[in-house]
């Protein structure tokens, strides 16, 4: 994740949106299905609108909240309006339920366009959030990476992370 975030600055999409995905809340059986589903329409939507999409996510599970997502992404900010219009739609999509907190999304820094600036503001926010979406690593992965946080990242059949293409294998 973290070498994920440095690509993206690097290519210019720095991650300025924090989505996180309940999936079991929203009766979804298949997580990992479900998330890359959700991630296909809404990269399809920002390209059609002109826009350039990254992302990478850590899935978690556990008995509370149960199976979810946390998703770091750069969303054109010209698209985020749009972009946030339309996820309730791409949930139902992916064979969820719509819910009261199934889906919350925040800009990383104040607003979609801090990210482009960077800046010690904008870097203190995407290192809180890495290290809220990294709790669940090992003891000692945390300790080599800095990570504050600490919590288990629960049971996960199948991929626990990944990244979009343009961000490296």
């Amino acid at each position: 994740m973290r070498e994920a975030a440095r690509r993206a600055i690097a290519i210019g999409l720095p991650f300025n949106r924090f989505i996180t995905i309940h999936w079991e809340r929203a009766g979804v059986t298949d997580p990992l299905g479900a998330t890359g589903h959700y991630l296909k329409q809404a990269g399809n939507w920002i390209k059609v609108n002109g826009g350039r999409f990254a992302w990478a996510y850590v899935r978690e599970g556990g008995d509370d909240p149960g199976q979810h997502v946390h998703i770091l992404a750069h969303v054109s900010p010209g698209l985020t309006a749009g972009y946030n219009a339309r996820q309730r739609g791409w949930l139902k999509a992916c064979g969820a339920a719509w819910r009261k907190r199934v889906i919350l999304t925040h800009p990383v820094g104040w607003s979609a366009h801090h990210a482009l600036g960077g800046g010690d503001d904008y870097a203190a926010n995407l290192a809180g959030v890495l290290d809220y979406v990294l709790k669940g690593a090992d003891h000692r992965a945390r300790e080599a990476h800095g990570v504050k946080w600490s919590k288990p990242g629960g049971v996960v059949i199948g991929k626990r992370a990944g990244r979009s293409q343009n961000l490296g294998a």
